[in-house]
């Protein structure tokens, strides 16, 4: 059930613009941390081994935020590969579940979906409550790993 996290940000982008709603660079990175998150909570294992960093506004996977960074808090249009960010081609019909088993693939739309009706502002706020796994390792002007098991504890806390 290994994936990478630049391969479940292009899912949440696809799926996200397939269903007519928006989704920015900084709603990536969260949903991202709340996936990682459900994913313990249901498997008892991460979805991806990409490591979050405690950014300013929330938890960040650096090469995801890197690759969207051109869109600034505007939306992330739909892609097949980088070229297509890049170029700005227009896509269609694109297969955002291509790669994922059914099990995962259902997993994340069931949870994206749930996500994308918050607010950019709604998502980042909701990190920053007391006890999550960002406010215990976020230091202001620092991008401090936040250690998976961080992650793990946290969100198994949410459920026990």
């Amino acid at each position: 059930m290994q994936y990478e996290a630049k391969d479940v940000a292009k899912f949440i982008v696809n799926y996200a613009n397939s269903k007519g709603k928006f989704v920015n660079n900084t709603m990536v990175n969260i949903i991202l941390y709340y996936l990682q998150g459900f994913s313990y909570i249901c498997y008892n294992k991460p979805l991806f081994q990409d490591d979050f960093e405690a950014w300013a506004y929330g938890p960040r996977i650096p090469e995801v935020y890197t690759l969207f960074s051109m869109f600034g808090l505007e939306r992330v249009r739909p892609y097949n590969d980088v070229w297509d960010l890049i170029f700005y081609n227009k896509v269609e019909n694109i297969n955002y579940r291509k790669g994922f088993s059914k099990k995962i693939a259902d997993f994340l739309e069931v949870n994206v979906i749930n996500l994308l009706q918050y607010t950019s502002s709604e998502l980042v706020t909701s990190t920053w409550k007391k006890g999550t796994a960002w406010e215990q390792i976020y230091e202001d002007g620092h991008k401090n790993i936040i250690p998976k098991s961080v992650i793990k504890n946290y969100f198994i806390s949410k459920v026990s």
